[in-house]
């Protein structure tokens, strides 16, 4: 009875050690975001974008090169959610990286997924601003940039 009991409790253990286990090592992210030097404005990530490339992990970090317009297309075709270590960066035309810094110049960072209108599916949108707390006060959100088309269309 004895040695039953011992191999009750050696299984709960050994259950409740995998359980922490899996919890406490959950994949975590680290995404790099360059961006055009001298860039001010909202920028955005729309997924699921079949003519575009799809963001793959270099030495475990995403990189996401920011058009000189705001924009990043991806075939990507959703946000990778989780724990996230997030760098930004303005980068120039020799690729030199000048870092950002994110309490002063990164704002409202979202990711919206719209509801699916009338059976059309629409992609998600990861979007931020780049720039001082006045600069965004003269620039409103936008939610979803209107060219975004539906992916099931």
């Amino acid at each position: 009875m004895k040695n039953r009991y011992l191999l009750s409790m050696a299984l709960l253990a050994s259950i409740a050690f995998v359980l922490l286990s899996a919890c406490t090592f959950s994949p975590k992210n680290h995404n790099v975001y360059l961006i055009p030097k001298g860039y001010t404005g909202w920028v955005f990530i729309i997924y699921h974008q079949k003519s575009a490339s799809e963001i793959i992990a270099q030495d475990g970090t995403y990189q996401y090169k920011i058009g000189s317009n705001g924009v990043l297309k991806t075939a990507t075709e959703d946000v990778r959610y989780g724990i996230t270590t997030d760098d930004y960066f303005y980068i120039d035309e020799e690729n030199n990286r000048t870092a950002l810094d994110t309490d002063e110049l990164i704002h409202s960072h979202t990711v919206t997924k719209a509801d699916a209108q009338g059976g059309l599916q629409y992609p998600a949108v990861e979007s931020f601003f780049v720039g001082t707390e006045a600069q965004l006060s003269k620039n409103p959100k936008v939610v979803y940039p209107p060219d975004v088309k539906p992916i099931n269309d």
